[in-house]
This record gives C-alpha cells, structure tokens and sequence, in this order.
C-alpha cells in the first residue's frame, strides 16, 4: 500500500495525467482505508503490530497531492485519526530516531496555513492531541 501512495517514477506520454488521476482516486481509498482501520481498532496488541516497524512514519511521510482537495481532505482525516490514537505507550512509534523527528506533528504544521478551513481545524485539533501527551 505504501508503494501505492508514492509518486511513479517520471514517465512520457500523453496517459501521465490519467495516471494522476488514477494515482489519487487509489491513494483516496488507502487513506480511507487506513483511517477506517485506526477508527475502529480497540485492541492495543493490534496497535502495537500496525504501528511498529516505522511504518506508520513512512506512510505519514509519503508525498501526497496537495492540490488535489479530496486527497489532502482524506490525508488529513488519516492524520487526525492518528493523533487520537496517540498515548504514552504508542508515542514512541511516532518518533523518526533517524530523522530526529515526529513526522505526524511535523507533517500537520506544514498544512497550518492551508487554504482550507476544514484542514487548518484538523491541525489544531492534531497538534492539541500531541500536546495532550
């Protein structure tokens, strides 16, 4: 899914813009499907499986369409969905040691002033969940 949701390696042709729009309506359903997974997932142990391994980071981190507003509408939907699963024990899966970064924070700021308003309240409302922990 992750291979998914990052950009195709640069190909010619006239077929690039409809493989754009191919590539947005697939990763519109990944993040739809990921974020109905988070919302639904009680189990702690399930958590801990979904989130080891960086992978939530790199998922976080994949470059998204961000003029495209249904996709950065569902990308930031995905991310507040995170942030309210954010506790002690799961914060440290959030932290890139690599990068020295908390990529889900870090990501949200960088929307902070979209021209969306719906996305600028789901910043708000990821950054007070980070702070909350």
């Amino acid at each position: 899914m992750l291979r998914l949701l990052l950009p195709p390696i640069d190909t010619a042709g006239s077929s690039r813009s409809q493989q754009q729009t191919d590539r947005n309506a697939v990763g519109v359903q990944i993040l739809q499907t990921f974020s109905i997974i988070l919302d639904s997932v009680s189990d702690e142990r399930f958590m801990y499986s979904l989130f080891s391994n960086n992978f939530v980071n790199q998922v976080i981190a994949a470059p998204v369409d961000m003029d495209n507003e249904e996709v950065v509408s569902y990308y930031v939907a995905f991310l507040k969905a995170l942030s309210l699963k954010l506790t002690p024990n799961t914060i440290h899966f959030f932290f890139n040691e690599l990068m020295n970064d908390f990529p889900l924070y870090t990501t949200a700021i960088a929307l902070f002033d979209h021209s969306d308003s719906m996305v600028r309240v789901a910043v708000r409302a990821i950054t007070l969940n980070v702070f909350r922990i």
